[in-house]
């Protein structure tokens, strides 16, 4: 049995009822300053190189008392970190006869941990860097746009201005809220749309207005009955606002 466990080269250290050692492998006397001659003395007795860990007397004594394995991670004074396990000892005969006390090195695992730790974490600082400047980016275009808009004449020509800064305003919307939350899936659909909306489907300019007894619903054009139909699939509401201009909006419940 002792060949076999020195061989697996895991720390363990055996216990009886009195919490006094039984035996121990050799990588255990590194952890808990075991000597040959440390058989049949208290546990308690003897010093350990785990470093905030001081009640693991306390903890062997529980599993004892309630044969629940207990699981825990410590670490030594040189900072190589184990997994800790307590587990109640049964002979062939399944009789208690103590407590085993297991010490799996995870001191690689830890570290590779951390290193992924720290890597994501100058991964998230540069996503965020690159974020800034695409939003940057994008609020330059519109507003470079919307400059260029306001000292063109031709219609057609301010119509296709009008027509690319609402979709740049629809761009940062979904950018902001599909691609820099912290939380994708948590975003909410319903504010997304409503900015968007806000953004694109509300269409306005600043000529004369629609003649004031214009009646939208008895309008025969083209574009207003193919918006009031899409409106009315929608289970929305289409309407037009005459007032400063002309503002045609497309309502519907989320």
């Amino acid at each position: 049995m002792n060949n076999l466990l020195a061989g697996t080269g895991i720390a363990t250290v055996f216990l009886d009822h009195q919490l006094r050692v039984l035996r121990f492998t050799p990588t255990a006397s590194a952890l808990i300053n075991l000597i040959s001659s440390d058989v049949g003395r208290p546990f308690g007795h003897i010093l350990s190189n785990l470093v905030g860990y001081e009640h693991m007397i306390d903890d062997v004594q529980g599993v004892l008392n309630t044969l629940i394995p207990k699981t825990s991670e410590v670490q030594t004074r040189d900072g190589n970190c184990f997994t800790m396990r307590i587990l109640p000892y049964r002979t062939q005969e399944n009789v208690i006869e103590g407590a085993v006390i297991n010490f799996v090195d995870i001191t690689d695992r830890r570290a590779a941990e951390q290193e992924t730790k720290k890597q994501l974490a100058d991964k998230e600082v540069l996503l965020q860097e690159i974020h800034h400047r695409i939003r940057n980016n994008i609020t330059s275009i519109g507003g470079l746009l919307s400059t260029q808009a306001q000292s063109v004449t031709n219609p057609e020509a301010l119509s296709i201005l009008q027509d690319a800064i609402a979709r740049v305003n629809s761009m940062s919307v979904l950018y902001d809220n599909l691609l820099i939350r912290d939380e994708y899936e948590a975003s909410s659909v319903k504010h997304y749309v409503e900015r968007l909306i806000d953004s694109v489907v509300a269409v306005h300019d600043n000529g004369t207005g629609l003649p004031e007894d214009y009646d939208i619903d008895r309008s025969k054009g083209f574009d207003h009955t193919l918006v009031t139909m899409l409106s009315e699939q929608l289970g929305g509401r289409f309407s037009i606002d005459s007032d400063d201009g002309t503002t045609s909006i497309l309502e519907f419940d989320l």
